[in-house]
């Protein structure tokens, strides 16, 4: 065997495992997996008999892309004055649990086991929450949605903001 045969192999065998390594850090740092759109839609509307307050409700929409499952872990929305130094609300978004399934049609409640809806490639959900804010401020909603995709070894964060202005 030539010397520029060994050379030849041994750099095969050095771009082979370049090539693995980075594959399997793309792979571990969350690459198509994670591949997700989050929309806020808002709506204030004056509450009934009190006039210095609204309600707010918060739509996060969520669109799950074409790589990949995520799993919810966890999505809460802040409530806040435009500089961040009055917080009016932190909630957390409804709809992130699994129904159980029953034959009873009147029958409607959680998985008994606690677990989390998974998005997976093309599908669309709705989050919602309600909070009250001062009828004459504006106030900047920020959402954060924490998952984790299939096979990542740690949880994803998205975040989204929006700001609302008085009605």
């Amino acid at each position: 065997m030539s010397p520029y045969a060994e050379v030849k192999d041994i750099v095969e065998i050095l771009a082979i495992a370049a090539a693995a390594i980075f594959f399997a850090y793309k792979v571990l740092s969350g690459w198509l997996f994670v591949n997700v759109a989050i929309y806020i839609d808002l709506d204030r509307k004056q509450i009934p008999n009190d006039p210095s307050m609204e309600y707010l409700a918060i739509m996060l929409n969520i669109e799950k892309k074409q790589t990949g499952s995520v799993i919810l872990k966890n999505v809460r929305a802040r409530v806040t004055s435009i500089n961040g130094k009055e917080e009016f609300a932190l909630i957390n978004l409804e709809g992130i649990e699994k129904l159980k399934y029953e034959q009873e049609p009147s029958s409607w409640g959680l998985h008994e086991e606690g677990l989390k809806q998974r998005l997976t490639p093309g599908t669309t959900t709705q989050l919602s929450g309600l909070a009250r804010v001062p009828k004459e401020k504006p106030v900047l909603v920020d959402v954060s949605m924490i998952s984790r995709g299939d096979f990542h070894i740690s949880d994803n964060q998205i975040r989204a903001t929006k700001i609302s202005l008085p009605g």
